[in-house]
């Protein structure tokens, strides 16, 4: 589990399995719960099982413990394993949420923590030491586990506001810094990508606002040897884009696994989306050169999750905002090739992201894996039942898009595990007014939800 999620690690003092299940039930059974590879029934069972502990201890018993924060940190990671259930992600990330503000893991143990009353303050408003001791190291995990849970997925999952990187949160990674461990290297690696792109967000939402002054400025008062903020939008990514790089590359070759590479590419990509947005852009040749940089960034990011998404070792294990960040790339892809621009052409850029050909792939792939797992008596989660059909529906829509359908815009590779899909892919799928279209496609029963529900 360390190598795809490092903020919850099972420690080696607590021996036996007993002693694991003894002082963490409840991380205990989301464990369990994930083993179940092999009966997906019994998994679906014990999700529900989940579900009741949080209900009977959380919300009817208001227990508040390490156990519980981590394993809802843990459900939440691998929320496709939820896909057949009613959505509760959003739910469970703000107890998650809740659970850090109620046990003051998002602050020193030494910060006054609230407004001292007046008997209390009688011999003085010095605060009081005696006693309190530091978070421990798996407190500090659990409570960036959350920080960078809420960040990601509040960029490509849920309509929400995140944690936010505070100066305890550096301190954390700073005591972190001095370990040992592997699984802590990468920690503080997904954690400095992701307090990039926030950076990024926050920097990027003060030139948005800015933006009409700016174009007024340039407009009315732009002289030979004044300002000239022509080239506002793309060198506001191009510098955002090497302040990435630079991190990427402090990162050692060793440690740089193919997940990492994926939120590497993903944040590269959400930089120069911006180019979607013309408001931002005061020359059409500015705008231009940023979608380009957002096209090779998409086709970055897709030969890094194809990498890993084909491997049938891994695919299972892919964590849930993962998929999700590839639905929000295919959205900004699709909506790339829809731009209705002079001089600009969709279907060029369709072809240099290989997005046909991405398909292709992405079918032949699923087939062998659900061929050798039925082969080994291994179920796949439902979740991924309804992968083939949405790619094959992309596919057709990319070709009609094109010009270039087969057969009538049927695909030609013939995918095992095939569930058809029943609506109209321009009108209903292809929502350009919601980013979240993939994930709010289809319900649990493989029906298209009306127009803006958010799964």
């Amino acid at each position: 589990m360390a190598h795809y999620f490092p903020f919850v690690l099972i420690s080696a003092g607590y021996g036996p399995g007993i002693d694991v299940l003894r002082e963490k039930p409840f991380l205990s059974l989301v464990i369990a719960m994930l083993g179940c590879v092999q009966d997906r029934i019994r998994q679906r069972e014990l999700v529900l099982s989940c579900r009741k502990y949080i209900t009977m201890r959380v919300v009817e018993a208001s227990e508040k413990g390490l156990d519980l924060l981590q394993g809802i940190l843990v459900l939440v990671h691998w929320y496709l394993l939820q896909f057949e259930l009613p959505n509760q992600r959003g739910v469970l990330m703000h107890l998650a949420m809740g659970l850090v503000v109620d046990m003051s893991l998002n602050k020193s143990p030494f910060t006054r923590n609230r407004v001292m009353k007046v008997s209390e303050a009688a011999n003085g408003y010095e605060l009081k030491i005696e006693g309190v001791v530091e978070h421990t190291l798996e407190e500090r995990r659990a409570y960036l586990g959350c920080v960078y849970l809420s960040s990601v997925l509040s960029k490509s999952v849920l309509n929400t506001d995140a944690v936010h990187f505070s100066d305890y949160t550096a301190q954390c990674c700073q005591v972190l810094e001095g370990s040992n461990l592997a699984s802590d290297r990468y920690l503080l690696h997904l954690m400095d990508l992701q307090r990039i792109v926030e950076r990024f967000e926050t920097a990027r939402s003060l030139v948005t606002k800015s933006q009409a002054l700016t174009a007024q400025r340039y407009k009315s008062c732009h002289k030979d040897n004044g300002p000239d903020y022509s080239t506002l939008g793309i060198s506001h990514g191009k510098q955002w884009n090497n302040v990435l790089t630079a991190a990427w590359d402090s990162i050692r070759t060793e440690d740089r696994t193919e997940l990492l590479l994926v939120q590497y590419c993903y944040a590269r990509a959400c930089i120069f989306e911006a180019g979607l947005d013309d408001s931002q852009f005061l020359t059409v040749q500015d705008r231009f050169e940023t979608l380009n940089e957002c096209v090779a960034r998409i086709r970055d990011f897709h030969d890094a999750f194809f990498s890993v998404a084909s491997n049938p070792d891994v695919l299972f294990d892919v964590p849930s905002h993962v998929f999700g960040q590839s639905n929000h790339i295919m959205s900004v892809a699709g909506q790339i090739c829809s731009i209705q621009c002079e001089e600009w052409s969709g279907k060029r850029a369709g072809q240099d992201m290989g997005l046909v050909e991405l398909m292709d792939s992405t079918l032949l792939a699923l087939d062998s894996i659900f061929r050798s797992h039925a082969d080994m008596g291994m179920q796949p989660p439902p979740y991924f039942n309804r992968l083939a059909p949405m790619a094959r529906a992309v596919q057709n829509w990319y070709m009609t898009r094109f010009g270039n359908s087969r057969d009538g815009g049927e695909a030609t590779v013939a995918v095992a595990q095939d569930v058809p899909v029943e609506f109209d892919f321009l009108e209903g799928f292809f929502d350009f007014d919601d980013s979240l279209w993939l994930q709010g496609a289809l319900d649990s029963e493989g029906a298209l939800l009306p127009s803006g529900t958010r799964v």
